[in-house]
């Protein structure tokens, strides 16, 4: 459950946009710290009511869009907070993070898979594996593979030129028998 709901959300943002009273004012009435108030507020004015609520889903961004937003905040003179707002991104740390990870790592840092990395084959540690033979293996495999596809190759041209070959003389037999056909009518 979230921490705040969506309708105390709302009556705060509502009461200091009529003016009901200032941050300090209204965090001491609703028992709230004075930074969600301020972010609640800029989301309701930058996003609407949807800003306050509260999302089902992460949304996730591009590792295009990432970039874009970290340029526009490094070329621009604005704040976390104007980009986002800009972008229509309702968390600005978010942003932050971002222009951290670029800092740190530049664009590889937008372009790492998500999830748990593979795991990767553990060579056994045994006295009488050699890494030599298993090249040889490979290597002995690998021009088995090529042959296998060269020969494949050869056969698919053979049977392409006999298809050919079937239909020219297919055709010729046609056209022959057309003819005959043709001339014997002509002698009736």
């Amino acid at each position: 459950m979230a921490k705040y709901s969506f309708e105390l959300k709302l009556e705060i943002v509502t009461a200091y946009l009529n003016g009901e009273g200032s941050y300090p004012y209204l965090s001491s009435k609703y028992q709230v710290p004075q930074s969600p108030l301020k972010r609640w507020v800029n989301s309701y004015q930058t996003l609407g009511i949807s800003g306050l609520q509260r999302k089902r889903q992460n949304t996730s961004y591009s590792p295009q869009f990432k970039l874009n937003a970290v340029n526009l905040y490094l070329t621009s003179k604005k704040s976390y907070r104007e980009v986002a707002n800009d972008l229509k991104i309702n968390e600005s740390p978010l942003l932050t993070g971002w222009v951290i990870a670029y800092r740190d790592k530049g664009e590889a840092a937008f372009s790492k898979p998500r999830g748990r990395p593979r795991k990767e084959y553990k060579v056994p540690k045994n006295k009488d594996f050699d890494l030599n033979t298993n090249h040889q293996v490979l290597t002995r495999l690998e021009q088995e593979n090529l042959n296998l596809r060269m020969e494949v190759e050869y056969l698919k041209g053979l049977r392409r030129l006999r298809q050919e070959q079937h239909k020219r003389e297919n055709h010729e037999w046609s056209a022959n028998s057309d003819e005959n056909s043709s001339s014997q009518s002509r002698n009736s």
